[in-house]
């Protein structure tokens, strides 16, 4: 259809080439007439020399003029006929006359020829819009098929779906059934009492367990643990750790011990009770295991002193008072008195389960705030275990004294 209307757009009122078919049918007539004379005029001039060759019976004469007639023959066989002619003549009167009528201005076929010429443009731009329609319909048949193809798969899964909704709806409604059969039957009274559990406001009812009634008695059992430290590092600095005369003597070695300790023992315990009195009535601590906290005290006090003779006559009473001081400062960050230890970095963790101090802090704030639990027996034991422990480091030592040498002679450091 497109070429068709293509070649129908060529159509219109132009005559040139009309008139050139004139023309060239003109030229070919009169150039097909001038042939056919010059074919004539040469067969009448073959038929004088045929003539002429016929007067000749012999064999060559024979054979030219058999020949000559053959070619005088296809001459006279040209069918340029007066009615061929003719028919050329009238096929250019009918060009002619078709351009004369095509050149008039008013004439009917012009018209219907450039009317023709002038829509098959339209036609054109039509017929490409259909096509393009036709190729976005195939476009969208192919996504229809597509889409149909989904559809059905879609339409299998909600049949699939529609199955497990119906069981699900089933169990669901089983289940809601059985749900229903155990929901209680309240009575009025039940109904109001949990409105109102519901309804009312929110009530904050606190309680401590061992609280302390202010912040110094929450603090008392870390200072005072840590005084009596300190009252048994002073000791040692006007009392001597272990006497040398009887050492010299070869006295046995816990009396050399006991000689040293019992007298800083009287003034440890003397140290604890006035501590206790102090802090109790003229400070009026409250406690809630009164007669517990003193003994406890003592022992403390007694522990402390035994370890740090025993640290003194280990190393030397210069040395060991330098030794004791830092004893004191990392006993004091990691026995968990001041703040949580779980506050503190790993190392001072570690330590606090090793630190004296810890063991006298936990018993003593048990004795004062109340809530005694196994963290005090621990403390008692672990208490004794150094007491005793402390004793028997400074027996060795005391007879480890016996022999001189000349470190004891010149000590490296003297105070």
């Amino acid at each position: 259809l497109l070429k068709v209307t293509k070649a129908l757009s060529q159509v219109g009122g132009s005559t040139e080439q009309l008139q050139q078919s004139a023309t060239a049918l003109e030229q070919a007539a009169d150039q097909a007439g001038t042939l056919a004379t010059a074919q004539d005029t040469a067969a009448a001039a073959i038929g004088s020399v045929i003539g002429q060759l016929s007067v000749n019976q012999d064999p060559v004469s024979v054979g030219a003029v058999n020949t000559l007639r053959g070619v005088q023959d296809q001459l006279n066989g040209h069918q340029f006929t007066p009615q061929i002619r003719q028919q050329l003549t009238d096929g250019r009167n009918a060009a002619i006359s078709m351009t004369e009528t095509l050149r008039a201005p008013g004439s009917p076929l012009r018209t219907a020829l450039d009317q023709v010429g002038g829509s098959g443009q339209q036609l054109t731009d039509k017929l490409n819009q259909l096509r393009n329609g036709a190729q976005q319909l195939a476009t969208g048949n192919a996504q229809l098929a597509s889409g149909i193809v989904q559809l059905d798969d879609g339409a299998r899964q909600l049949k699939s779906g529609t199955s497990q909704l119906k069981d699900g709806s089933h169990e669901l409604a089983t289940k809601l059934g059985d749900g229903a059969k155990q929901v209680p039957t309240w009575t009025q009274q039940q109904k109001e009492a949990i409105a109102d559990t519901i309804g009312g406001p929110v009530i904050l009812d606190s309680s401590h367990e061992n609280g302390a009634p202010n912040f110094a008695t929450g603090m008392a059992p870390f200072f005072l643990t840590l005084a009596l430290f300190f009252g048994a590092l002073v000791l040692w600095m006007v009392l001597r750790p272990l006497q040398n005369r009887p050492i010299a003597a070869e006295v046995l070695a816990i009396r050399v011990v006991l000689a040293s300790y019992l007298p800083a023992a009287v003034i440890a315990l003397c140290q604890a009770v006035i501590l206790y009195c102090v802090v109790r009535f003229a400070l009026g601590m409250e406690v809630a295991h009164p007669v517990a906290m003193l003994g406890f005290m003592m022992l403390v006090s007694l522990a402390f002193v035994a370890a740090t003779q025993a640290i003194n006559a280990l190393v030397g009473p210069a040395v060991g008072r330098v030794l004791i001081m830092a004893l004191l400062m990392l006993q004091m960050v990691s026995a968990g008195g001041m703040y949580p230890v779980e506050t503190t970095s790993r190392p001072f963790q570690v330590l606090h389960m090793y630190d004296p101090m810890t063991f006298g802090v936990n018993g003593l704030r048990q004795l004062i705030l109340g809530g005694i639990d196994g963290r005090l027996w621990q403390a008692i034991i672990v208490l004794v275990g150094i007491w005793l422990g402390a004793l028997g480091i400074s027996s060795l030592c005391a007879r480890r004294n016996r022999t001189w040498n000349l470190i004891r002679l010149l000590p490296a450091i003297k105070m």
